[in-house]
């Protein structure tokens, strides 16, 4: 989804999404981090991150949107990367979305077994930025509404052409893929497949609300020259799940606490690093301005974890100021090593949206 191809084809889709709205809503935003760390050489650096962005929206129209976000990061040879470059529009017996947005399957946050479109949970997930399940998928998606909130969707998901590459890629290379959300008042249930060359990927899960919001995946896949299907499915079974729960404390004063867990049963004898994980988050908002933020990710199996705990301050309008500090608990040859690059560190920045 990076490179300056991939930037061309976002502005190309921005203007034929422009054509079919008059009005067009501009956005743009920067952000700079200031992060001292500890590296494995236990040596204190001082890295400087940021980018800035600008999002183009077509909103003149109920029935067609068209939106296009590029970013630039701070870096020697900055090239604009694609946050977002998608048409949208609806019919009355079913809606479209081509290009680059977000897409995301199965239940979870931080971690979900089923969201075949992205990683099911990602280490390296950076617990600043907030933007989980965020990434854009380049996808031509059909969605038909199955009732207020039931659908069917099918989804083409292809793979794009390295501008550094002298090939164009196989066909075996493009995914595809259906789900249904079936929602049933307090219950809602999802079904989903997805073809990877050359593994079938499936997933059921369930969510429903008994005070807190509780959700549960099971996926696994299955090779297309598979001998052994129930051997396929005994080494790829993932099992997910968690709840969310809110709860207001005062005037303008919310707690909102959120754990997930995920186990692989294959991996309890072969990859004990992975075998189990376990995320944990609590959200204190004391105003509608400020907030305070414990987040955790933890291997039980490894054992290791990471521990952060952020502040974020909205001084004015579009204007936020954030700490974020960051320490690694583990051996050197676990996940969240003590003695890794940035195992220990604390952030300063500031986001401005406008």
């Amino acid at each position: 989804m990076r490179g300056p191809m991939r930037a061309l084809l976002a502005l190309m889709i921005l203007i034929a999404s422009t054509q079919a709205a008059a009005e067009v809503r501009l956005r743009a935003g920067v952000e700079i981090y200031e992060t001292l760390l500890r590296t494995a050489e236990e040596e204190w650096r001082l890295l400087t991150t940021g980018s800035g962005s600008v999002t183009f929206e077509a909103v003149g129209s109920r029935n067609v949107r068209g939106e296009i976000s590029l970013s630039i990061p701070a870096s020697v040879v900055a090239l604009p990367e694609v946050d977002r470059a998608f048409i949208r529009f609806r019919l009355p017996w079913f809606r479209m979305t081509l290009g680059a947005a977000p897409m995301s399957w199965g239940e979870g946050l931080l971690i979900n077994a089923g969201d075949f479109p992205n990683a099911a949970y990602d280490p390296t997930t950076d617990l600043l930025t907030g933007d989980f399940r965020a990434d854009p998928v380049w996808q031509a998606q059909l969605y038909v509404p199955l009732g207020p909130f039931s659908f069917i969707e099918a989804a083409l998901l292809p793979a794009l052409v390295d501008p550094f590459a002298a090939t164009i890629p196989e066909l075996s290379e493009t995914r595809v893929g259906t789900r249904a959300y079936i929602d049933a008042d307090a219950v809602a249930v999802q079904l989903g497949y997805l073809f990877e060359d050359p593994a079938h990927r499936v997933y059921a899960s369930v969510q429903g609300a008994l005070g807190a919001d509780l959700y549960l995946v099971v996926a696994h896949q299955i090779d297309s020259a598979t001998t052994d299907l129930f051997e396929d499915v005994r080494e790829s079974l993932v099992f997910s799940g968690g709840g969310f729960y809110t709860v207001g404390l005062g005037r303008d004063v919310e707690l909102a606490l959120r754990l997930e867990a995920q186990i692989t049963p294959a991996d309890l004898r072969d990859d004990l690093a992975t075998a189990s994980t376990l995320a944990a988050t609590a959200d204190l908002a004391l105003s509608p301005t400020l907030s305070f933020g414990l987040q955790s990710l933890l291997a039980p199996t490894d054992p290791s974890a990471l521990l952060a705990a952020s502040v974020s301050w909205n001084l004015d309008q579009g204007l936020t100021l954030l700490t974020f500090a960051q320490a690694n608990f583990g051996a050197s040859d676990t996940l969240f090593a003590t003695d890794s690059d940035g195992g220990l560190s604390i952030t300063l920045g500031a986001r401005y949206v406008y």
